[in-house]
């Protein structure tokens, strides 16, 4: 690797086997093959870059192939971002050539096959991290299809090229309370790189985590302590990725939970009045979730355009 130390540029070259074990190691389980009996060579550096499972890599003479029965018996929950940094190969993920040079950014699915092929039969070299899948969708509030490939020249896939060249650095290696921070960064530089490219937010797992959400709130609403935190924590999901849920869908949780709690609260004062019960106004709203009866009293005039005391009454009476 270009960037790295005189020191960690000597490794051995490996044979196949050896260079197909550590690869799926560092990376995931493939196959590889040589187009020449004598002539393969490569290298696999295992490393961390910010905490997160790398390699430094080199091929030249071979043809990586991850079946669909390995990504299908793994279950592996990763993404494996790849930076080129010498040569040139063809990758193919979800049936879409793309062709890699030095500058591009190459984001793959590891529930995925995947072919890869050098080109030219010159060595190519590449840095290459792990990154979860559901952390780092809850992060980008999207999920970035598979195979998808940045060219070179953007900002973003500059900035993130030298990033992670300084993170495989050993002798620049971030301290550990660093970490996560620069993680994120990472991910919001996959952001940059690949919002345009990504789906509708709302599929049919969004909407079954949108439903479990709504659930949540439904069940738990008079409780004044329930929050947008308490909700994602329930649903086992992040508050950012929560947030997105209802923004695809033109809203927010916490309007969600304040809706469901003057709904709630209209069908009681109904009652109140059908059966001239003389509750208290402000039981039902505390009952509602409501901890402040006049903060109640504003949001129901707002949503009904009526007073809560004035439920059910004719303009008569």
């Amino acid at each position: 690797m270009s960037e790295t130390n005189d020191g960690d540029r000597e490794h051995r070259s490996l044979n196949i086997e050896q260079w197909r074990a550590a690869f799926s190691a560092s990376c995931f389980r493939c196959n590889v093959e040589s187009k020449r009996p004598n002539g393969f060579s490569g290298r696999v550096r295992p490393l961390e870059i910010f905490g997160l499972a790398a390699a430094d890599l080199s091929l030249q003479g071979g043809r990586l192939e991850r079946p669909h029965l390995y990504a299908r018996a793994d279950g592996a929950e990763h993404y494996c971002i790849l930076v080129p940094l010498a040569g040139r190969s063809l990758l193919i993920q979800n049936a879409e050539p793309v062709g890699l040079q030095v500058g591009d950014t190459c984001l793959l699915d590891s529930g995925r096959s995947v072919t890869f092929n050098d080109r030219d039969d010159m060595p190519v070299e590449w840095l290459a991290a792990r990154l979860p899948r559901k952390t780092l969708n809850a992060h980008l509030r999207f999920e970035p299809p598979a195979g998808s490939c940045a060219p070179a020249g953007s900002l973003a896939g500059r900035l993130l090229a030298q990033l992670m060249k300084e993170g495989a650095r050993a002798d620049r290696a971030s301290p550990a309370f660093s970490e996560p921070y620069m993680q994120l960064t990472v991910y919001d530089l996959l952001g940059a790189l690949f919002a345009g490219a990504h789906p509708s937010p709302v599929t049919d797992r969004t909407q079954a985590l949108f439903d479990r959400a709504c659930e949540i709130i439904k069940g738990s609403y008079a409780d004044p302590e329930l929050g947008p935190s308490e909700v994602a924590v329930e649903a086992g999901v992040s508050l950012r990725y929560l947030q997105m849920l209802f923004t695809a869908r033109g809203s927010t949780c916490t309007h969600y939970i304040q809706a469901v709690r003057l709904d709630h609260a209209l069908r009681l004062l109904q009652v109140r009045n059908q059966l001239n019960t003389g509750q208290p106004l402000s039981q039902i709203a505390y009952s509602c979730g409501f901890r402040d009866y006049n903060y109640f009293g504003r949001a129901f005039r707002q949503r009904f355009k009526c007073a809560p005391g004035d439920v059910g009454r004719t303009p008569d009476s």
